[in-house]
Order: C-alpha cells, then structure tokens, then sequence
C-alpha cells in the first residue's frame, strides 16, 4: 500500500477521534456549546453550497469582485491586529499558576536579585529561566508589566502573518490565503493566551519562523539534489526551533516531525537508482537541521550554568511529572496532585523507581476496558472541550455574555479548521506539504495521549490546524469552480450512467 495512503488514512483517524471527542464531551458536559456550533457549521456548509462562486461569488474568477474581497480581508486582518493591541493595552494585571512566579522572578531580576533561582520551581524547572530573562528584559526596556501584555499581542500578530506567509507558498490563490489569515486572526484563542501573560504567545510565533523557513524544503520538490540554500534554510529552522523550545518546550514534536517527514519522502518519492542519494540528503538535511536547534538549545544551557545563574542551567529535573499527570486516572490527564510527591524527588534514579511504582500503581489493577475510557475521556477533554478566557477585562454582567459569545466563537473557529483540514487532504492531492503538516499535528496528537493535558495547550496545534485548512478553503472554491479532478470524475460517471440508461430506454421503445 502506498505510504501517502497510509498516512492520510492516520490523518483521518485522528480527525474523527477529535471531532467525536468534541461532541461526546458537548454531550457528557451538558454544554450546549457543541451544538451550537454544529449548527453553525451546518449554516456555513449552506451558504457554501449556495454560493456561486464562479459567476457572482466574493472569491470569483471575475477581477472586481476578487478585488474586493481581497481588500475586505485585509481590513479585517488590520481591524484584528488593532484589537490585539488595545485588547492587551486594557488587561489588568492578572497572573494564573506558574506565570506569576515567573513574573515575580522577573521582577526581583530587574533589580539585580537573582534569589529567585533558588525557589524548588526553579530548582526542579529549570527550563523557564529563559522565559524569566525575556520578561526582565522587558520590564527593564519598558519599565511597565503591561508592555508584557502588549508583547504578547505583537507576537499574536506575527504568528498572524508567518501563517500567511507559509499560505502563499502551499497555494496560489492569495484570497484563500487571506481568508484562513483573517480567521486565524479573529481566534478568540490568541486573545485568551494575551491573558495569562504567559510563554505560549511567543513560542508558537518562534515555532512558526522555523516552520516558514522550513516551508522552503517541503513546499518545492524534494529531489536527490542538495542545494547549499536548503542546507541555510535547514539550519535556520533548526535554530528558531531551539529558540522556540527556550520558551515552550514543544520542539521535540517538530524534530520528529522533521525527521518523519524526510523518510517519508525518501521512501516515496526515490527508486532503486536514487535511494542512495535521497538517504545522503536526508541524512545531511536533519543533522544541520539538529545542529541547528543544539546551538541554541545547549549553547543557552551552557551560558546559563557558566554565569552562575543556575548550577543546572535550563534542565528539566522533573521529566516524569508531566506524564504523571497526564496517566492520573482521576483527573483524566489534568493537573493533579495525587503523586505530588515524585517532584520532591531530585535523584533522578529515585525518580525513575518512584515513576514506575506510581505506573504499576495506576495501571496494575486496570482492566483493558477501563484503561481504554480513561483514554477517551482524556482525550474528548484536550481536543473536545471549549477554551475559557483565564481574566477578564471587567466583571460584569455585559462582559461575561461577550466572555460566553468569544468561547462560542473560538470553538467555531476551531472545529471549521478540523473540518477545512480533513476536506482538503480528501479533495486535493497529499503533497509534501500536505504530508508535513499532518505529520506535525498526528505529533501533537499522539504527544497528548500520554502528557499532561488542558485545553489551552492546544495553541500551538490549531496553527497547524489552520495551515491544513488552506487546502481545505482551496478545495471548496475549486469544487464551486468545477476545477476539482474528483468532483469531475463523480459528474462523468453520473453522465455515463445516464447517457446509458436513456439509450436503453430508446431502444426498449
């Protein structure tokens, strides 16, 4: 069976596990959020269908109205960027979990105190050091805690735009382009993340870099050939990879991706005569790639421990507590504090044994089904359950109903992305960004099955998400154009069929 084939049918699965995941917790929940936007989606599948895009449609072949709809995109682009901005300029300092003792840090740092670092987060986390220093600088330059907020907005905005940018080299027509920008840049979900003044903003914008500087080996064909420009454009990625993963530490789903993605093509698209070369070039392309996100990676760990800031410089010296977490079977892989005690534990063979103990403890005395709804459920509650804002601007009653219409919204968004994604890898063909991109989110997927779940990590995931649809809003306008080879091949048979049937009649006359 072709590999394509199979990674589109993995695609799928994962698709319909977390479409099902969100209606089986709409339901479980009682929320009527679900439904609503089910019926939403059924307006917006309507309109579509009665959208006559190739005489008198916004996204015509027709110039003037593609004019207009182009430059009605850019305005609601621009209009969502100035809501960023004065959004972030009108929160109040809120801090949730771990992000008010890093902004604490940060602010014993601006006036030189380095105490901090030896608070046991610190001792135990490591890795956030990184993001303290950032905010610092910050507060330093600024001298304010909302420019961190404000921060966060810029970096929303340019996430906003690499998307484009990465868009306009998967398809040609810019107007789709500008249309999953422009949903993109509307997602409550960013607004949200401005919220918590935490580390999400700025990695997914670094992570998205990497991923548009990478869009210039997996958007053009992948020969046997190596050209010393992708050799930069590799290391590049590599780099804005490992500066992502100094913020959020979600790197490693992109180096697997990477890696899976240049055997992919290597087993595809090679032959016996060239196996050897493509091998060679994937090879040489991932161990540039790796160096990259090693320069910065350990290159900041090192500067770290050799300033004396941290004896451990930004080591994770918990690992396990994160999937601890996230194998709790009575929080479903939510935060919980049943096994609080492994943290407190910094011997890392300690550590290990503690880890499997609490995994015999947890799994021992399961049977095969109750494992198999613990999983279910924890995954209807990561990729099904409604974001919920984490502050608000005011406390009223008028901005809690415009809190419930954003969550509506953000949920919308959300599932029209799942639902755009699956639809264009099914009408248009898997090219290798195609394959890229599904590779990158089945990792994000597969990660969450066994890590610490909430529904605010999927950020990161619903860019992607918003990448694959592009296919999916290129579909719906080649469909509505009859340019689609699978909806031309269904309209020829269905002639066939009735050219057959009325001669049959005739001659039966």
């Amino acid at each position: 069976m072709n590999l394509q084939k199979i990674f589109n049918r993995i695609l799928y699965f994962c698709f319909a596990a977390a479409i099902c995941s969100m209606i089986f917790m709409g339901i479980v929940a009682g929320k009527k959020i679900s439904i609503i936007c089910a019926l939403f989606l059924a307006a917006t599948f309507f309109f579509v269908k009665r959208l006559n895009v190739s005489s008198e449609g916004f996204i015509s072949k027709k110039e003037i109205y593609s004019r207009f709809f182009r430059v009605l995109m850019i305005i609601a682009i621009l209009t969502g960027f100035t809501v960023k901005i004065v959004y972030s300029a009108m929160i109040e300092a809120s801090f949730i979990a771990d992000a008010s003792l890093c902004f604490n840090a940060a602010q014993q740092a601006v006036n030189g105190d380095f105490s901090w670092v030896g608070l046991d987060y610190f001792q135990r986390w490591a890795y956030q050091i990184p993001f303290v220093l950032y905010e610092t600088a910050v507060l330093k330059i600024f001298g304010d805690y909302k420019a961190l907020y404000i921060m966060g907005a810029v970096f929303s905005i340019l996430t906003c735009m690499l998307i484009y940018a990465v868009s306009k080299k998967m398809v040609k027509n810019e107007n789709v382009c500008l249309t999953v920008t422009a949903l993109f840049t509307w997602m409550p979900n960013a607004l949200f993340q401005i919220d918590t003044m935490y580390n999400q903003l700025i990695g997914g914008m670094f992570l998205m870099l990497s991923v548009y500087l990478f869009s210039f080996i997996f958007t053009e064909k992948f020969d046997e050939k190596i050209k010393p420009k992708q050799i930069l454009f590799c290391l590049l990625t590599g780099v804005f990879s490992g500066v992502s993963n100094l913020f959020r530490s979600e790197s490693i789903v992109e180096i697997l991706a990477v890696a899976c993605y240049l055997a992919f093509v290597t087993v595809t698209q090679s032959d016996k005569k060239t196996i050897l070369k493509y091998i060679i070039k994937s090879v040489v392309f991932f161990a540039v790639f790796f160096i990259g996100y090693k320069i910065i990676t350990g290159g900041t760990d090192w500067i770290i421990t050799a300033s004396g800031i941290h004896p451990y410089g930004i080591k994770n010296r918990c690992p396990y507590w994160f999937i601890v977490c996230g194998l709790t079977p009575e929080s479903y892989g939510s935060y919980s504090e049943k096994y609080i005690g492994i943290v407190y534990t910094l011997d890392s063979e300690a550590q290990k044994k503690m880890f499997g103990d609490i995994m015999h403890e947890i799994f021992a005395d399961r049977s095969f089904f109750d494992i198999l709804m613990f999983f279910v459920r924890k995954l209807s509650i990561m990729w099904g359950t409604p974001e919920e804002p984490h502050c608000m601007i005011s406390d009223t009653a008028l901005w809690h109903r415009i809190s419930f219409l954003m969550i509506l919204a953000n949920h919308y968004l959300y599932l029209l992305f799942t639902i755009l994604s699956l639809t264009g890898l099914k009408l248009k063909k898997f090219r290798n960004s195609g394959s890229f991109l599904t590779i990158y989110f089945m990792g994000y997927f597969c990660i969450y099955i066994i890590k610490e779940i909430a529904p605010r990590y999927r950020y990161s995931s619903v860019i992607i998400l918003a990448l694959l649809s592009v296919y999916g809003v290129q579909a719906v306008i080649d469909y509505k154009n009859n340019k689609l080879p699978y909806n031309s091949k269904i309209k020829n048979k269905i002639k066939e069929r009735l050219k057959g049937k009325s001669q049959l009649n005739r001659s039966r006359k």
